[in-house]
């Protein structure tokens, strides 16, 4: 065999790089396998022919050989156009009729084109399939070798052990047009001198190297992948295997890589490390219209400072090329860029996408971001007039000065965070989100903005005009008082449309605002509305959001046109001034709100004064400017310390001066209620008659009574200004057992009954009404004295517990199952005084505690509701008229009280306290009431009566209460 030894002995088993796709063939002739020319070792056999040894097709001279229609050829080596001037040529193609493949089978390496001036085509078609354990294309210098791979079925295995080199040390072709080739790593443009260019194309083109692709490792390389072809590079699993893409490898080296389609099918370049675009030679890698080109983790360009590296990502409506990456690393050399009109596309979160990339040029078709469902922040500052798009899920944070991209910026899907400067437009699209804390042009919101930084509180931007076409707001603050940290929106110039307001409260537990806290800043003409989306209810046609005691709403500012949340109805105006003095100077500076609010009875400010210079600076939101367009605030409905009680309640139809959320009136009432509830009766209305037994028998007794009362409470003093009324039952069953004492003398009796009953508490209040539904149940042990002399001293304990539902007719349920309890000491003790037969005064007086607290809970609003004070100590003095009459009737014996009394009640504590968060809501009622009552007691046989009492309470100033009772007692 004439073929060079060297080509055996210098055969390298090396890394090597992979890549391009074929188009070719021509049909073999009739034979399975045939020869022509000088066919080494001969003679050629078919169909199936085995080679003892190496195969050469064209080695001193021409050679060609042919296998087809299912035929086969075994050997060892394989020599392709061996020598200078010897062409050779092997054509593997198409299968037989039952459907077995042409297949050619070289156990060693296939050498195609040798020695320099040598020349050698493979061409494998039509489903044809070869089998090689390394293969090199264009060996030594001045060598010409080409391959062609086409056809869907086409075939060209080579072992992933050793490396697949194009353009060795000559020139080196390798086409597949719809074929497929595996090998191990390829290597384009091995040696300096070496030229190796590889095409893949077509849509069902493959080609698949095992670690790592190099185009022009020492030489020049260039790999095409074309119009819907499929190019990857994996890792095998040998130690420190690798699997990218190297273009421009070494020093001296020229790597180029196109990536495109000019079909609708997308071309694809895949790397499971890194695509590296000039390691210390000059690289290019093009990724255009319809080219993907995939580096699981990073690319780089221009890694040394030898190199030079250019990334061309190119693309126009009609198709745009797209790098997905973990991000684009900028090396020592001398690295362009050109973004221009392509897809960049992470494929992880990373912090630094377009790492050393302090400033880049975007050209005119347009930088594309597809963040993908990551997190990705980019610091460079871009320049240009096109435009920068925002697409893909995740989140895009712009945090470099781009002043000079005066481009409009489309955020299409996602997030883009701008914490840096983007000199123009922005449009936020439906879907889409703009935050950040940094300045961007005059914005269009179709989609949502979100002003701040992604922990903490910031503002936001809009160096412009702004205008709302269906977009909305996102706030996030800590709902207090004005100096509450916030995010805001800041619009240099005009505003307009209509915005929804969304406002999450970051565990601001509400506090009482004067002039509010501005989340909206308008520079210019604020004809734009920002409406609260996310109010926990509506009152007086504004919605409000609830911290702690407080609700909020949204106003627009009278003076600076700025959007401000406020625990109140009113827009701050002029400050209500002392009657008897001179009304304040409109050139003077405006009464500070965080002051002492001044005596409600003043004359307030005449609201014709001056209105504040509107081009002067905006007054520091700390003090409150004096409103010449609204009408003074109400001074009849000054604030009050929210922990001390207004006088007189106030009236429900007023708009408050500062705004309690909907629950606090129904929580202020509710600890009223259950105070209400909780009251002791008198001995008389518990069980109808000042003597235990008339008849003087020394019996012991059973008793029952049902009580119904109904009452209107108007405090005397309140934090929400609530009235409140309260329709009850109860019924109470007792027992009574003489413990001690004589017949026709004094007796000590004791009893203990058990109560069970509901209430029905309507509200009302300026801040909303609501309802309460109680159940109570409780004991009541007794013991009261009766003296022979008409006195009698009566004391009584009395624990209940109560389940409640609280509700409020703008915020609905805000408890269900609410628990409390109560425990109430009383006592009392009367004479009667005979005046003439039958009639008889009763001085009597009474003096009971109770106490009554219910458990702490979080509301609907998730604000903690504590029950702080709930004691009352009321005495009571009386004086009653009796009349007393005995008959028989049908040998019974009948007897009848008719009275009437008449009482004064007196309050020594001081009502009510809870707390709503951390505010305190006080309540308590007038402390002075009378009460006028008449009541009858009717007995027969000396064993049984029955009896009743109607009792009407009134404080004078609005509140009463009417009671009644009907009972039956029997001795046994």
């Amino acid at each position: 065999m004439v073929a060079s030894s060297c080509l055996r002995t210098g055969w390298l088993k090396s890394a090597a790089l992979v890549f391009y796709a074929a188009n070719f063939a021509s049909p073999a002739n009739a034979q399975s396998v045939s020869g022509t020319g000088q066919v080494l070792p001969g003679p050629v056999q078919t169909p199936h022919w085995t080679v003892v040894g190496d195969l050469t097709v064209g080695d001193t001279l021409a050679g060609e050989l042919v296998i087809n229609a299912g035929g086969s050829v075994d050997n060892d080596w394989a020599y392709v156009g061996s020598l200078n001037g010897a062409p050779g040529a092997v054509t593997v193609s198409g299968r037989d009729g039952n459907g077995t493949a042409s297949t050619w089978t070289s156990s060693g390496p296939v050498l195609i084109g040798g020695e320099s001036g040598s020349s050698g085509m493979l061409s494998i078609l039509d489903g044809g399939v070869a089998h090689s354990d390394s293969a090199r294309i264009g060996v030594d210098h001045g060598s010409v070798g080409e391959v062609f791979v086409s056809g869907v079925g086409s075939i060209w295995n080579i072992n992933t052990v050793g490396a697949f080199e194009i353009g060795t040390g000559g020139k080196g072709t390798l086409r597949i047009d719809n074929g497929v080739v595996h090998s191990g790593q390829a290597i384009i443009g091995w040696n300096a001198g070496g030229e190796g260019s590889v095409t893949v194309s077509g849509p069902k083109a493959v080609w698949d190297p095992l670690n790592n692709i190099y185009v022009g490792f020492e030489g020049t390389g260039d790999l095409r992948v074309l119009d819907g072809a499929s190019v990857s590079t994996v890792a095998s699993t040998g130690p420190g295997a690798a699997a990218a893409v190297y273009i421009g490898k070494s020093v001296g080296s020229v790597g180029t890589v196109t990536v495109s389609s000019a079909t609708v099918d997308i071309s694809t370049l895949a790397a499971s490390d890194r695509i590296e675009i000039a390691s210390e030679g000059t690289g290019t890698l093009t990724i255009a219209k319809g080219g993907v080109a995939v580096a699981a983790r990073n690319t780089w360009l221009a890694s040394a400072g030898t190199s030079t590296g250019t990334l061309n990502l190119t693309g126009d409506a009609s198709g745009r090329g797209v790098l997905e990456t973990g991000s684009v690393i900028k090396g020592a050399g001398n690295a362009t860029f050109n973004l221009d009109g392509g897809i960049l596309r992470a494929n992880r979160d990373e912090g630094n996408f377009l790492n050393g990339f302090a400033t880049q040029a975007v050209g005119s078709g347009g930088a594309w971001f597809d963040t993908n469902g990551h997190d990705v922040g980019v610091s460079t500052a871009f320049s240009g007039t096109s435009r920068l798009n925002k697409q893909g899920a995740g989140t895009l944070t712009l945090s470099g000065n781009s002043a000079a991209f005066t481009g409009t910026t489309d955020i299409q899907a996602g997030t883009l965070q701008a914490d840096g400067v983007l000199g123009g437009p922005v449009n936020v699209l439906a879907a889409a989100r703009l935050t950040g804390t940094g300045r961007v042009g005059a914005t269009l919101n179709q989609g949502a903005i979100a002003p701040g930084p992604r922990g903490g509180f910031g503002a936001l931007t809009i160096a412009g005009n702004y205008a709302a076409q269906g977009g909305s707001l996102e706030i996030r603050t800590q709902l207090g008082a004005d100096d509450s940290p916030t995010d805001k929106l800041v619009i240099t110039g005009d505003s307009a449309g209509t915005t929804p307001v969304t406002v999450k409260n970051m565990g601001g537990a509400g506090a009482q605002t004067q002039r509010g806290i501005q989340v909206v800043q308008v520079h210019g003409l604020s004809a734009g509305r920002f409406d609260l989306a996310n109010g926990d209810y509506v009152i007086g046609g504004r919605p409000a959001l609830v911290a702690g005691a407080y609700g909020y709403v949204l106003q627009q500012d009278s003076v600076d046109g700025g959007w401000y949340l406020r625990s109140s109805l009113t827009n701050p105006g002029t400050t209500p001034t002392d009657p008897g003095t001179t009304p304040t100077d409109p050139g003077t500076t405006p009464t500070d709100p965080g002051t002492t609010p001044t005596d409600p009875g003043t004359t307030p400010t005449d609201p014709g004064t001056t209105p504040t210079d509107p081009g002067t600076t905006p007054t520091d939101p700390g003090t409150t400017p004096t409103d010449p367009g609204t009408t003074p605030t109400n001074p009849g409905t000054t604030p009050t310390d929210p922990g001390t009680p207004s006088p007189g309640g106030g009236s429900p139809g007023a708009e408050p001066p500062l705004l309690y959320q909907p629950g606090v009136p129904v929580y202020e009432a509710y600890a009223n209620t259950l105070l209400h509830l909780s009251q002791l009766p008198t001995l008389r209305q518990r069980v109808g008659n000042r003597l235990y037994d008339p008849a003087d028998a020394g019996r012991n007794g059973a008793w029952s009574r049902v009580e119904g009362a109904t009452a209107r409470l108007d405090p005397g003093s309140s934090t929400t200004g609530v009235r409140q009324n309260v329709d009850s039952w109860k019924a109470q069953f007792g027992v009574d057992r003489i413990l001690a004492g004589q017949e026709e003398g004094s007796r000590l009796v004791g009893g203990l009954a058990f109560h069970y009953g509901k209430a029905d508490t309507r509200v009302s209040s300026a801040y909303g009404s609501g309802t309460i539904d109680t159940t109570a149940y409780g004991l009541t042990p007794t013991l009261t004295w009766y003296g022979k002399n008409g006195v009698y001293i009566d004391a009584q304990a009395q624990a209940t517990w109560f389940d409640s539902d609280l509700n409020s007719r703008l915020a609905g349920k805000l408890k269900g199952g609410q628990k409390a309890q109560s425990y109430g000491l009383g006592i009392e003790a009367g004479k009667a005084v005979g005046l003439t037969e039958g009639f008889a005064l009763i001085p009597q007086a009474q003096l009971t505690y109770v106490s009554a607290r219910f458990d702490s809970f979080n509301d609907k609003f998730d604000a903690r509701i504590a029950s702080d004070k709930g004691d009352s100590l009321l005495g009571r003095l009386g004086i009653a008229l009796d009349y007393k009459s005995n008959w028989q009737t049908a040998g019974v014996n009948r007897e009848s009280n008719v009275y009437g009394v008449v009482n004064v009640k007196h309050e020594f504590l001081d009502g009510t306290r809870v707390r709503v968060a951390d505010t305190q809501v006080a309540s308590r009622m007038a402390r002075t009431w009378g009460s006028v009552g008449a009541g009858v007691n009717y007995g027969w046989g000396g064993r049984y009566a029955i009896y009743g009492q109607v009792d009407a309470d009134t404080d004078f100033s609005g509140s009463h209460i009417v009671t009644a009772t009907a009972g039956f007692r029997m001795f046994f």
